[in-house]
């Protein structure tokens, strides 16, 4: 391996893969909402690379969904439009410029008008650490992961303003000016092959004392001929991260769905933390599949998430608190999920 893979391992942020690849993707997710919380969107960019066999190359791309309206959009680049620096987290695609200290945004098509720029302040970035690189922990050394999950900042001050318009069923693109100044960020990021064949995924950090974030990431892992049910509960409250994760030797204790709420609950020696997120109207993104862009899903970023925090000895409730404007996606066969957790079905 490499020195600059080395590098690049420790530092999730940065681009972790390389142009010459084929059936792989990495992209970015940046969360955008205003201070009054009446505009919140979400700004995915990144790159596909499909198959050998693919007659294109692959692509570049940006896509957008507005949390209010549930408009989405996507507009995809030629490869060599995308540009990256392997020493810190700042790539370009076009004029587009994305990084962990603003982004600036020149989109002109039909589909979509992007444009300005929007800075971060007061990061609050996932600790990396030697035998931890990061919010995958140790199965970031597993080389051969379907996906890789990391977590960029769980809560930053936003400042600057965007153009936006994104072409409506109706086929028409009205451009407004949307002002994010003490708005509140968050960034997170994937990279790999292909999406989980199912996975639960909620966000927030919009609760009311304002220094609490959470991000929940459940999904199926495929591990050495089989698969499990693999987790992630990121807890920042208070100047304190707390993590559930498989890897932790947390546990997942309760995991239902119904069409209108999800509930989580993980324990592990110090804490039991519950989460329940309310669903909300959704729009329809595009995700990869070996490292084509095709698969459709449903995302939210104006759904509702309870949070509660209570120690395991002396059963005292350490924290409650319910989120707004939060990211929500439920994909694929949530039943598997459930099963892989070693949990009963529904109903037993």
């Amino acid at each position: 391996m490499a020195l600059t893979d080395l590098f690049r391992l420790w530092n999730p942020p940065v681009f972790q893969g390389r142009l010459t690849r084929r059936t792989y993707f990495e992209g970015w997710y940046f969360k955008l909402v205003s201070r009054d919380c009446s505009s919140a969107y979400a700004i995915i960019a990144g790159i596909a690379l499909g198959k050998l066999s693919s007659k294109s190359r692959g692509n570049a791309f940006i896509q957008i969904i507005d949390g209010k309206t549930t408009e989405t959009a996507f507009v995809s680049y030629p490869v060599d439009q995308f540009r990256f620096s392997r020493s810190r987290f700042e790539i370009s695609i076009a004029e587009n410029y994305f990084s962990g200290d603003r982004i600036h945004l020149a989109v002109d098509r039909p589909e979509m008008r992007l444009s300005g720029t929007v800075e971060f302040s007061s990061q609050v970035p996932y600790p990396s650490t030697l035998f931890s690189p990061g919010a995958m922990g140790p199965y970031a050394f597993a080389p051969f992961m379907e996906c890789y999950h990391g977590v960029v900042s769980m809560n930053h001050r936003l400042d600057g303003a965007l153009t936006i318009g994104i072409r409506t069923a109706e086929g028409a693109v009205e451009s407004g000016l949307v002002k994010f100044d003490g708005g509140a960020g968050y960034i997170e990021k994937d990279w790999g092959r292909s999406f989980p064949s199912s996975w639960i995924w909620m966000q927030s950090n919009h609760f009311p004392e304002g220094s609490t974030s959470i991000m929940v990431s459940i999904g199926r892992v495929p591990w050495l001929g089989n698969a499990f049910s693999g987790f992630m509960i990121v807890l920042w409250h208070a100047g304190r991260m707390l993590t559930f994760a498989t890897y932790t030797g947390a546990r997942l204790t309760t995991l239902s769905l119904s069409d209108v709420d999800v509930t989580i609950e993980v324990r592990d020696r110090t804490h039991t933390l519950h989460v329940r997120g309310y669903r909300a109207a959704s729009g329809i993104l595009v995700a990869p599949v070996e490292g084509r862009m095709e698969r459709r899903i449903h995302e939210s970023i104006d759904a509702r998430i309870d949070v509660s925090l209570q120690s395991v000895r002396t059963g005292e409730l350490l924290y409650s608190g319910i989120g707004k404007v939060s990211g929500m996606e439920v994909a694929g066969n949530v039943g598997e999920l459930i099963s892989g957790a070693g949990l009963p079905a529904p109903g037993v």
